[in-house]
């Protein structure tokens, strides 16, 4: 099994880990060939989680959950973990919010397996395309 292949799968078990009832997605660091940090999408510490209480939707959206990406970069962050050069496994194409943020953690490239199928505004979409222009995406499977 290729590198890539192996750290999406890990990332798909750390999904499931997720409260969230619309979509579970995991995110896993790695830095060097070694897994240095996972998130999944779940309402912050000592909120409810969406399987409890149901989703918060605004705009098309559940804003209970913080995202896979930012999770575990706020896992990372704990940790003292720095994430510069990094590669991102999401199961989920960022979205633009966590794009940004993986940019600003220093991660070089993110692989993905599945589209991100939010309707984005024109202005939105040319800034993930700005911000992601900097970091390598490849999809995976």
């Amino acid at each position: 099994m290729e590198l890539p292949d192996y750290f999406m799968k890990v990332a798909e078990i750390v999904k499931l880990r997720s409260g969230c009832m619309r979509r579970q997605v995991g995110a896993v660091f790695v830095v060097d060939g070694r897994i240095v940090s996972t998130g999944y999408n779940q309402a912050p510490s000592g909120v409810d989680h969406c399987d409890k209480v149901g989703c918060t939707i605004i705009d098309e959206h559940c804003v209970r959950a913080i995202h896979a990406e930012l999770n575990g970069i706020l896992n990372a962050t704990k940790a003292g973990q720095p994430l510069q050069n990094a590669d991102a496994y999401v199961t989920t194409h960022p979205c633009l919010r966590c794009a940004m943020a993986l940019r600003n953690a220093g991660v070089k490239k993110i692989w993905y397996k599945e589209p991100y199928n939010a309707i984005l505004t024109e202005a939105e979409y040319l800034l993930c395309q700005d911000v992601m222009k900097h970091m390598q995406v490849q999809k995976v499977g």
